[in-house]
C-alpha cells in the first residue's frame, strides 16, 4: 500500500521538527521569526557565533556584523552571504565606498584629491568652474572673484556674481552725511559724530557727544579737515568746532549747515528769514566775512538748501535758484534760475554741478547755463556722489549708479529701509567702494 504526504503548511516549511512541504526532509529551509535566528532540531534559536553583545545578528546581511560580530562594513557598502561589496564600479577610499571615477577627494585612486572647485571626471580633475589667477573657482559664489576675476566683495557675499553689501555699523539711528577720509568714515547719530574704519573694523569711536552740551541737542549736519570736526544744531542752529584735545568752541548762532576747505568753515543758515544766508569764518573762529547778503533772500522759502566748494568759489542751491559767489568774497552770480528745488543734495565735476531734485538729477553748468535732466526718478533729492567718471544716488528705496559720459543707469541695491519720515540715506563713495546708511545700520558695497 502506497503512503501519501499532505503539506500541512502550503506556504513552506516551519521551524517543528515535521516535513511540513512533503520534500522528505523535516524543517528544510525553515526559517525564523527573529533576524539572526536560526532553525535546530525543530526550535528557532540564536548559535553562539551570531550572539553580537546582547542581540543575535544577521551575520549574512548585516552590514554591522558582517560575516561575524563587529565587522562592519565601509559606508555606503552592503553585506551580501556574510562579506561587505560595494556598488558596482565604486571601491572603498577611507572606510567608504567611493566612485573613482566622479570623487573629487578620491579621483582616480583613492586619496587622489582635486583642488578647490575642481570637478572630477573620468577619473581626472579638471576646472568645472572658472580659471582665476591659476586656480579654479565659481565667480557666482567667490566673494574674492565675484562676477569678474579679482573682484573683491570687500566682506560682502556673492551671489549669482553681484556682490552684495557688508554691514559695518549696526542697531544704529544715523543722521545727517556720511563722510570718507583716508582709512576710515565719519557718520553723525541724532547727538553724535563717530568715526570706524571702512572695513568696518575696530568697531566704532565717539568723537563728538553733542548731548552733553544741553542746549545743543543734535549733530545735524558736519563736515572735517585734518584737524578739525565742525557741526551745526539741528534745532538752535549753532555751529560749533572740535579739535582733539582742545573740546569744542561755539563759532556762530547762524548755522543750518557746513562746509570746510581745509583753512575756512563756509555755513549757511537754512529754514530761517535773514538778510545773511551765507557766511565765511576761520577754523579758529575770528574774521566772519558775509559772503551772500540781502533782501532777495529774506522771504518765505527762499532759505539755502545746500552749499558746495570747489578751488575758487562757493555753489549755494536755494529754492529757486543757484548761486556762485567767490570764496574770499566778492560779487555773487545767479547761474541758474526759476528752479523748483528742495531738499537738495549737490555733487560736482570740474565743470558742472549735479543736483538730486524733485523728478531726478539735475546738472547746472558751474560757469551758468541751462540746467539739464541727467536721469529722471520719482523720490529722489536724496544723497548723491560723484566717483571715477560715475553717478551714485539714491531714489526712494534704491541705490543707483550711472556714468557720465552717457549710458544708463543702473539699480545697485534694492529696497533700503529709509521710509521713516524725515530719514534721508547717507551716501559717500572713493575708488573701491559706496558707502550708505539705512534706517539702524551703515553698510559698504563694493564697487
Amino acid at each position: 500500500m502506497l503512503c501519501l504526504c499532505e503539506p500541512s503548511f502550503p506556504e513552506g516549511e516551519t521551524c517543528n521538527g515535521r516535513d511540513d512541504d512533503c520534500d522528505g526532509i523535516a524543517d528544510n529551509g525553515a526559517s525564523c521569526h527573529l533576524p539572526g535566528e536560526v532553525c535546530t532540531n525543530g526550535a528557532c534559536g540564536c548559535p553562539e557565533e551570531r550572539r553580537c553583545q546582547e542581540w543575535c545578528a544577521d551575520l549574512d546581511n548585516d552590514t554591522t556584523n558582517c560575516g561575524a560580530c563587529g565587522n562592519v562594513c565601509p559606508l555606503g557598502a552592503d553585506c551580501v552571504g556574510g562579506s561587505c561589496a560595494c556598488p558596482e564600479a565604486e571601491e572603498v577610499c577611507g572606510g567608504r565606498c567611493v566612485d573613482t571615477d566622479s570623487d573629487a577627494a578620491n579621483c582616480g585612486g583613492c586619496g587622489n584629491a582635486c583642488a578647490v572647485n575642481e570637478q572630477c571626471t573620468a577619473g581626472v580633475c579638471g576646472c568645472g568652474g572658472d580659471l582665476c589667477g591659476g586656480v579654479c573657482t565659481d565667480r557666482n559664489t567667490d566673494p574674492e572673484n565675484c562676477g569678474a576675476c579679482g573682484r573683491s566683495c570687500l566682506g560682502g557675499a556673492c551671489a549669482a556674481g553681484v556682490c552684495k553689501p557688508k554691514v559695518l555699523v549696526s542697531n544704529v539711528t544715523t543722521h545727517g552725511p556720511l563722510i570718507v577720509d583716508g582709512p576710515d568714515l565719519y557718520y553723525s547719530t541724532w547727538k553724535e559724530i563717530r568715526r570706524i574704519g571702512k572695513d568696518g573694523a575696530g568697531g566704532s569711536k565717539l568723537l563728538v557727544d553733542s548731548g552733553e552740551l544741553e542746549e545743543y541737542p543734535t549733530a545735524a549736519t558736519f563736515a572735517l579737515d585734518q584737524n578739525y570736526i565742525f557741526w551745526s544744531s539741528r534745532y538752535s542752529g549753532t555751529v560749533r568746532s572740535y579739535r582733539s584735545g582742545g573740546g569744542s568752541v561755539q563759532m556762530s548762532t547762524e548755522g543750518g549747515g557746513v562746509a570746510t576747505d581745509g583753512q575756512h568753515l563756509f555755513f549757511m543758515r537754512r529754514g530761517a528769514l535773514t538778510n545773511r544766508p551765507f557766511s565765511r569764518i576761520d577754523r579758529e573762529g575770528t574774521n566772519l566775512l558775509r559772503l551772500l547778503e540781502g533782501s532777495r533772500y529774506n522771504s518765505i522759502g527762499a532759505g539755502p538748501l545746500a552749499i558746495l566748494l570747489d578751488e575758487t568759489h562757493a555753489y549755494v542751491a536755494f529754492p529757486r535758484w543757484i548761486v556762485r559767489v567767490p570764496k574770499e568774497g566778492g560779487e555773487p552770480e545767479d547761474i541758474a534760475t526759476d528752479l523748483n528745488i528742495y531738499g537738495a543734495a549737490m555733487a560736482a565735476t570740474e565743470k558742472s554741478l549735479y543736483l538730486s531734485v524733485p523728478g531726478g538729477i539735475m546738472s547746472v553748468p558751474k560757469a551758468g547755463g541751462a540746467p539739464w535732466t541727467v536721469t529722471e526718478c520719482e523720490g529722489a533729492y536724496g544723497a548723491i556722489a560723484i566717483e571715477g567718471g560715475d553717478l551714485f544716488y539714491i531714489c526712494g528705496q534704491d541705490l543707483y549708479t550711472k556714468p557720465l559720459n552717457g549710458g544708463p543707469a543702473r539699480a545697485l541695491v534694492r529696497s533700503l529701509d529709509n521710509r521713516t519720515q524725515g530719514f534721508k540715506s547717507g551716501l559717500a563713495v572713493d575708488s573701491t567702494a559706496i558707502y550708505f546708511s539705512e534706517q539702524n545700520r551703515i553698510l559698504r558695497l563694493a564697487r
